[in-house]
């Protein structure tokens, strides 16, 4: 029970989870009443008072320039070191265009699990992993599993009626066909 826990917390040892911590803290830590003297210098050298986690909505109601800096660190952030993508082990198998419909139809006595995703959808990335766990427990001969980009092959996702949209709530799905 130990080892799925211990490669967890190593896929969470990236530059994009550590310094979204470092972002996450930097207001607290700015305000605290070692650091707040110097970042925050108010006139007449008054004592910083430390808000609540509520009033720390945001660093341009303390600072214009520290919230200026703060909004082009998470840009930046966000643009070097994007969330990783899930490169574990896995048994699924990537449909391309017509190739899902072309299987389902060939082979109707295989049970294929099948999920609908978007390489842009923050749900379909949190969801590989455990995607890509179940394939590995669950692979039979006549039951695989497999995926469909619908972002990248839209008409196949009108075809299952599976809707693309960056508004809908269906992404990512996943379908039993028998």
């Amino acid at each position: 029970m130990l080892l799925p826990r211990l490669e967890e917390i190593r896929r969470a040892l990236t530059p994009f989870h550590f310094f979204n911590a470092i972002l996450a803290l930097a207001f607290p830590l700015l305000r605290s009443s070692f650091l707040c003297d110097y970042v925050f210098a108010t006139e007449g050298n008054e004592r910083c008072e430390i808000d609540s986690i509520a009033g720390m909505f945001l660093f341009i109601r303390a600072d214009i320039l520290a919230g200026t800096i703060y909004i082009l660190a998470c840009l930046i952030i966000t643009v070097l070191f994007p969330e990783p993508a899930y490169n574990g082990p896995e048994q699924v198998t990537y449909f391309q265009g017509s190739q899902l419909f072309e299987e389902l139809t060939r082979n109707r006595n295989t049970i294929w699990i099948i999920q609908f995703f978007t390489t842009w959808s923050p749900e379909c990335k949190h969801t590989s992993p455990v995607f890509a766990e179940l394939s590995q427990k669950y692979t039979l001969p006549n039951m695989k599993f497999g995926k469909l980009d619908i972002g990248r092959w839209s008409n196949e996702g009108e075809r299952f009626r599976v809707n693309a949209h960056p508004m809908s709530r269906q992404l990512p799905t996943i379908c039993v066909f028998k």
